[in-house]
């Protein structure tokens, strides 16, 4: 007989799913090791099941692009590709509010007691957000910014059927918004610039060009004082790589240009964010893929992890709270649904990558287009899109379950049986919980599915669980654990394997 102990969940999943020195498990989905068993308040390091819930209702009705919170009340504020909504403070009263002209989730941002949406070739803003907010159209052509020449509606690459947006905004600790847009086939910034009654104070079209033609804008932040723009040269195609991407970081006084020019390697650069202090930069392809790197200034990178299937995450499906990032996006390992990523953790865990919450959408090409943690204690929201669905969600401890959890890949390479495996649970089996375990053999080429763990096969409140199988296999395995009901089980660890050699 052959011991093995599945003892640490700490690393996160393996960059290549399989056997590797940076991960301790294969992948999971809807997996999150900070939370707490129920009952508890500290982070469990288990093996710990997430469940997400829809809680918007009819109003909205395009794919949501960005999520907002304001210092001035306590709504969240949703720009979709098709109309503006709110919700109230327990994310339970949805209100559709005056739709931007043509408004597409092409950009927003919140600034000096107003919201400020990009539209595909003006800008409109909603305020004031303390007073009594109302919606106002063509700030940017209009009077209320100068009068400005209108943006273009560049059209930029659709990743899952919607496309990046062509206007990002960022609020720059200088006092000035900046927005993107291309001019004669060249990128540029332009600025907003208003006092705090939100009256015009020196607002500019065309404030940088980023003077190397072709280069598109995606995605804004600052590192310091500084900009740093992610442009792209690929325009709508999703197949052809039409050239690599870039990060261009300007010095917002010099009125000439940028002064560092960083390629990435990759056709798309779809979000940046400065994480205290640390610029980190999601970048891929539209099919193959995507990596999250940190950039240290110059021309250098620190590898954060790379994520092998699934499209790199919008400007609005980034955020981060009490050292842990999050981005949404979608996967299709080991089953195809939008879905969260996290790097990092927020109590004793260490810096691993965790996939913490899938969505209950199922329809085709569904996928995390924003994202924003809401709640003080960490509460994410969720906005999702597939071809037949847009939807919030969030966290909800009743919700139906569909995580995954794959153990290592453990090499045997000679015949094998596995014989058992033993579990301890972190509450008992009951009525609501269930648990699907699976051996898979060679490469998972084949499988065997155990006994399920559920109120029938343990009806007596069981936490210690042995599961006995008969799988031969010829070089290697690993197990799957699969959850249904609304009662999370946690699984603890260690988890024990026993198997003969034959």
């Amino acid at each position: 007989m052959k011991p093995l102990s599945i003892d640490n969940i700490n690393a996160g999943w393996s960059e290549s799913y399989y056997m590797g020195s940076k991960g301790s498990f294969n992948c999971s989905l809807a997996v999150d090791p900070d939370y707490p068993i129920p009952g508890q308040t500290k982070s469990s390091g288990a093996i710990m099941p997430i469940g997400y819930s829809k809680f918007s209702g009819a109003g909205l009705t395009g794919y949501p692009k960005w999520i907002l919170t304001n210092p001035k009340n306590n709504k969240t504020y949703v720009y979709s590709t098709t109309n503006f909504l709110s919700y109230d403070s327990a994310l339970a009263v949805e209100t559709v509010l005056s739709t931007p002209t043509s408004g597409a989730g092409n950009g927003a941002v919140y600034y000096n007691d107003y919201i400020y949406l990009a539209t595909p070739t003006d800008i409109s803003r909603y305020g004031s957000l303390a007073g009594t907010p109302s919606l106002t159209n063509n700030v940017w052509t209009g009077a209320t910014l100068g009068t400005k020449t209108a943006l273009a509606n560049t059209t930029y690459p659709s990743l899952l059927g919607t496309p990046i947006p062509n206007h990002p905004m960022f609020a720059h600790a200088d006092g000035s918004v900046y927005v993107g847009d291309v001019v004669g086939g060249q990128g540029v910034l332009h600025r907003i610039v208003t006092d705090s009654a939100g009256v015009n104070d020196g607002s500019a079209y065309n404030v940088v060009d980023l003077s190397v033609y072709g280069y598109y804008p995606t995605c804004i932040c600052n590192i310091g004082k500084d900009l740093v723009i992610g442009c792209i040269q690929t325009s709508s195609d999703t197949t052809i790589s039409q050239g690599e991407a870039a990060l261009l970081v300007w010095e917002t006084t010099n009125v000439n240009t940028f002064y560092e020019i960083v390629y990435l390697g990759d056709p798309l650069v779809t979000a940046i964010k400065n994480i205290n202090g640390s610029v980190y930069v999601w970048s891929g392809s539209a099919t193959g893929g995507y990596r999250v790197r940190k950039y240290l200034g110059g021309q250098y990178f620190q590898d954060v992890c790379a994520i092998e299937d699934g499209a790199p995450p919008f400007q609005g499906a980034v955020d981060s709270a009490r050292g842990k990032i999050y981005w949404g996006s979608n996967t299709t390992y080991p089953k195809d649904t939008a879905s969260v990523f996290s790097y990092g953790s927020t109590g004793k865990m260490s810096m691993g990558l965790h996939n913490v919450a899938i969505s209950t959408a199922t329809g085709a090409n569904k996928r995390v287009t924003a994202l924003k943690v809401v709640e003080q204690n960490g509460g994410l929201v969720m906005g999702v899109g597939s071809d037949t669905e847009k939807q919030l969600e969030k966290y909800s401890a009743t919700a139906t379950l569909g995580s995954v959890f794959r153990t290592m890949v453990f090499p045997v390479n000679r015949k094998f049986e596995v014989k058992k495996i033993w579990l301890s649970l972190g509450a008992g089996v009951t009525a609501d919980s269930a648990i699907v375990t699976k051996v898979f053999v060679d490469d998972g080429s084949a499988s065997e599915t155990l006994k399920e763990i559920n109120a029938t096969n343990y009806a007596n409140n069981e936490r210690i669980i042995e599961l006995s199988s008969t799988k031969i296999g010829n070089n290697n395995f690993f197990i799957e654990f699969t959850w249904s009901g609304t009662a999370p089980l946690p699984i603890l660890l260690p988890i024990q394997v026993e198997f003969n050699i034959r």
